[in-house]
């Protein structure tokens, strides 16, 4: 009995611990077949959140922008003057008068917020067509960072297609036409760069605070 008593007990490990071993075994096979693989087709997933304008933007919170962190702008149509502008932006560019060494202006003697580093207004490009505008759309193209789009005249469409470089500070503006004039040939655009005012803006929004 004795014998046989320590042939079960020597036995007993092998009994409690192999099950448990192969049950862990098992779970953690199954665990690595079931780890999800991430393959994103990145193009197709962003170009399904892409920014699509239908209709020509006629102000500047309406339309598409572009920008690489220092160098911007932002893109619409002054039907009064009939161009489309591109405004133009730098956040390096600001009123810096108080203290133009530093990063602020606070706690300068006579100075405010008014003036504590305001960005400043560059101006803008201005696309004057020959033909009087109509309509539009636009695609901001989120994973090339471009916009394309059409503006439609009486006298046909302009085509543009509009990057800012990630390592460059400059705006490329493509511009195709089909606009024609009355005598069958290729009606002329034109450029134009328009400044902006200098002037503090927060000046120009509340003049009357200092």
């Amino acid at each position: 009995m004795n014998r046989l008593k320590l042939a079960l007990l020597g036995l007993l490990p092998a009994l409690m611990f192999t099950p448990l071993s192969a049950t862990i075994s098992s779970a953690r096979a199954a665990a690595a077949m079931a780890q999800p693989k991430v393959e994103v087709d990145w193009p197709a997933f962003l170009g399904r959140h892409d920014l699509v304008w239908e209709q020509i933007p006629n102000h500047w919170n309406e339309g598409p922008f572009l920008g690489n962190g220092q160098l911007g702008l932002v893109a619409y149509a002054n039907r009064g003057r009939n161009r489309f502008d591109f405004h133009l932006g730098r956040n390096d560019v600001t009123d810096h008068r108080g203290a133009p060494d530093k990063k602020t202006s606070r706690g300068v003697p006579g100075m405010s917020v008014m003036h504590d580093f305001a960005r400043l207004d560059l101006g803008r490009i201005a696309l004057f067509p020959s033909g009087k505008l109509q309509d539009g759309d636009f695609r901001l193209d989120l994973w090339n960072a471009e916009l394309t789009g059409r503006l439609v005249t009486d006298q046909g469409e302009l085509r543009l297609r509009v990057v800012t470089l990630r390592d460059r500070m400059v705006h490329a503006i493509e511009i195709t036409s089909t606009e024609t004039a009355a005598d069958g040939r290729p009606a002329p655009w034109r450029w134009e760069f328009i400044p902006g005012n200098p002037a503090t803006p927060r000046e120009q929004v509340f003049p009357g605070n200092r």
